[in-house]
Parts: C-alpha cells; sequence; structure tokens
C-alpha cells in the first residue's frame, strides 16, 4: 500500500490491531505484519521518512505475547522513519472497570486528536 515510494501519498496512517494466539497478526494484518517484520529487517531510516502514524493495540494480558503484533508492527514502522503520533495505545480485553479496553481505547482516541490535528497541518504545509 505504501509502494516503497517512501510514503509520496500516504503521510498519516491510524493504526487499530490486535494480536492472539501467540503474538501473531490477525488473517486482515497478516501481510502489515509481515511489511513491518521486513522493515526491521532492512533497517533502512529513510524508506517511510515523512509518515506519521498512531497505533493502538488490542489483546489480552493473560497471553505471554500481550501486544506482540502491534509492537512489532509499531517497530518496523519506527526503524523504517515513520514518526509515531502519541503513546502506543494498549487496549487490555482482561482488565475491567475504568481500564477496561472499551474505556482505554476512548481515552486514546480522545488524546490523539490535538496531535494528530497538528500533524495533519504541519504534513500539509510540507
Amino acid at each position: 500500500f505504501l509502494e516503497l515510494r517512501r510514503a509520496e501519498f500516504t503521510k498519516c496512517l491510524v493504526i487499530f490491531v490486535s494480536s492472539y494466539g501467540v503474538g501473531q497478526a490477525p488473517i486482515g494484518a497478516y501481510k502489515f505484519r509481515s511489511f513491518a517484520e521486513k522493515l526491521l529487517e532492512r533497517s533502512d531510516p529513510t524508506i517511510l521518512k515523512g509518515l506519521h502514524y498512531a497505533i493502538c493495540g488490542l489483546g489480552d494480558s493473560t497471553y505471554p505475547t500481550y501486544l506482540k503484533n502491534p509492537t512489532t508492527i509499531d517497530q518496523g514502522l519506527t526503524a523504517a522513519g515513520a514518526t509515531r503520533i502519541g503513546d502506543l495505545g494498549k487496549g487490555d480485553a482482561h482488565q475491567i472497570g475504568d481500564k477496561a479496553q472499551d474505556k482505554v481505547i476512548a481515552r486514546w482516541i480522545d488524546d490523539l486528536w490535538l496531535p494528530l490535528a497538528k500533524t495533519i497541518a504541519d504534513t500539509d504545509e510540507n
């Protein structure tokens, strides 16, 4: 989707992605995970220079590989020169109350609006 064109067309991404099993990517994110792993292997900090992204990971902390897939994707994008907007979101299906996954996601989204708007404005100027 980025065609390795140095993020020529895509300047900003918001990613929601989960892990399942032993830290695997779900079927719909398998190719994106593979792409991120290849970015880590290449370790070329210019491939995605200019790309900004936000990522919220979903999983269950009862598994030892909790957030393995979102973390791998985050590391791959960063290794290729992309810049993360805000913190890595960490939605845990095992939590309840104020730490319940839906509440954590809602707070993450609320906290994302301002830095996302600023990033988009700055990107449009360049």
